[in-house]
């Protein structure tokens, strides 16, 4: 999981503007493959000392959380892209016209 986010900041930073998509694909594609190998264990650790009686409650607050964080994370990316400066494909910075 470590090498595949490391990985996916890496293109982000050693591209910058000239990102395209594809340059994506296996770091992402390496990330979600450490994500599933690591946080299915994870679930079972944290929920080993959790009496059978609130384990239904226990899994619901933990994909709660998870769900609450991922969605926080995607509103800053999409917040921090949305700053980012518009370029067009001849690689020129695009400015707002006013009119």
């Amino acid at each position: 999981m470590l090498i595949g986010q490391s990985s996916v900041i890496g293109v982000l930073y050693w591209q910058g503007t000239r990102l395209t998509g594809w340059q994506l694909l296996l770091p992402l594609f390496l990330a979600g493959i450490g994500g599933g190998f690591f946080l299915a264990p994870i679930t079972n650790v944290v929920l080993a000392g959790i009496p059978a009686k609130d384990a239904g409650a226990a899994s619901g607050a933990r994909t709660t959380a998870l769900t609450l964080a991922l969605n926080l994370l995607r509103r800053l990316a999409l917040l921090l892209v949305g700053r980012l400066p518009k370029i067009d494909l001849n690689g020129d910075v695009i400015t707002p016209s006013s009119g």
